[in-house]
């Protein structure tokens, strides 16, 4: 059973927050009993992707992408001389975490199955099994979805599709400003 205190940050680089994907989830399943809950931890290793690279990279959740592209050797230590500038088409980026699992049939045999995030941040829609179910807009408030109508027994993909932050945060000023 996963403790679920685990908490997301982001990682700040110089005057600006980087896009941070800070995933953590889990799948739980209950029956009747209180003390029968099943946890399919769904951190550790997931694809990285976004509409300018030709292939995904390995990524990690709970993770960022700029860790993630660092590992992969697409962008240089964030951290070292100028580079927070020459990397700042990170944040303006869309980004997207995918991952199969597999969910055996006595999971789906249980009253409900439950996608747990503890922090996803900012702005982003999740899918399951490529069904939208849901979107956040706020790092701080935990997702607890009821996912079992979405499950199949076997092979299911999760994929978090990102919007860029200052992108988003751009767009909504703007409305504000024409409102």
């Amino acid at each position: 059973v996963s403790d679920d205190t685990a908490s997301a940050t982001s990682i700040p680089i110089g005057a600006m927050t980087v896009l941070t994907t800070a995933l953590t989830v889990l799948l739980l399943a209950a029956c009747e009993a209180a003390d029968s809950v099943v946890t399919l931890d769904l951190g550790g290793s997931w694809s990285l992707s976004n509409s300018s690279m030709p292939k995904p990279v390995e990524a990690t959740v709970p993770g960022q992408v700029h860790t993630d592209l660092l590992r992969a050797g697409l962008i240089d230590e964030p951290f070292n001389g100028t580079n927070v500038e020459l990397q700042a088409w990170v944040a303006l980026s869309d980004w997207t975490y995918e991952r199969t699992f597999e969910v055996p049939a006595s999971l789906l045999a249980k009253r409900t199955v439950q996608l747990v995030s503890l922090g996803i941040d900012t702005v982003a829609t999740l899918y399951l099994n490529s069904k939208p179910i849901h979107q956040v807009d706020n790092m701080f408030h935990r997702v607890r979805l009821n996912v079992k109508q979405h499950l199949v027994a076997g092979t299911n993909t999760l994929r978090v599709a990102f919007k860029s932050k200052v992108s988003e945060a751009n767009a909504r000023a703007a409305a504000c400003d024409n409102a």
